[in-house]
């Protein structure tokens, strides 16, 4: 869809791909430079401070690191020259970035809390035979959390004073509040049809 001028917010309430290839890989003109664009060192530095291509340190055995492509990775594993398409697929995290659920959980939390990348863990302390606490992961979590750089007044700023957003008219969040409508709608059906099922049952008894 054709959405006009779009600032950074409603690029990623539009889930808008165009915004975003704009923003990392830029535009040219034929051998103009329109927008340079965050370039492909820019963006695998800022993924890998967000804790993407590492493991999160979760104390649970299988994790993966995800992917976090560049020129010198493409050319280990894949023998070729990195070119202005990958820069554009990885603006929109695809071509060859990987990223696990977790990594993506700890992107929103470290936005959602104005720039610190925490260690997840499962448990809140390690006890030792006897019992007691031999480490307080909880507490080392906070000693451990490691700065992202995030625009924190920007983001205190949107949470004071957030206006009329595209989230609620457009892109991929209107389709995910629609089907969770829709689901809704038929757990009430389903549940209306229960009803009038045992009012049957219960007048034939």
């Amino acid at each position: 869809a054709a959405y006009g001028p779009q600032v950074f917010f409603q690029g990623i309430a539009n889930s808008s791909n165009i915004y975003f290839f704009w923003l990392g890989g830029g535009f040219q003109e034929g051998n103009k430079t329109v927008f340079e664009g965050l370039g492909v060192d820019r963006l695998a530095k800022y993924a890998r401070a967000f804790g993407y291509g590492s493991r999160t340190g979760l104390d649970i055995s299988g994790e993966q690191d995800g992917t976090i492509p560049d020129p010198t990775w493409k050319q280990f594993h894949k023998n070729q020259p990195w070119f202005k398409g990958d820069t554009y697929n990885m603006s929109i995290g695809q071509g060859d970035v990987l990223a696990t659920p977790l990594q993506v959980a700890n992107t929103t939390n470290v936005i959602a809390n104005g720039g610190t990348l925490y260690e997840p863990h499962l448990a809140r302390a390690e006890l030792d035979s006897d019992g007691n606490v031999a480490k307080n992961l909880s507490q080392a979590q906070i000693g451990q959390g490691r700065p992202v750089p995030v625009d924190a007044e920007c983001i205190r700023k949107r949470k004071r004073h957030q206006p009329p957003s595209p989230v609620r008219d457009r892109g991929s969040a209107l389709e995910r509040r629609l089907r969770r409508r829709r689901v809704e709608q038929v757990a009430l059906e389903v549940s209306h049809s229960a009803v009038r099922h045992q009012r049957l049952v219960q007048v034939r008894d």
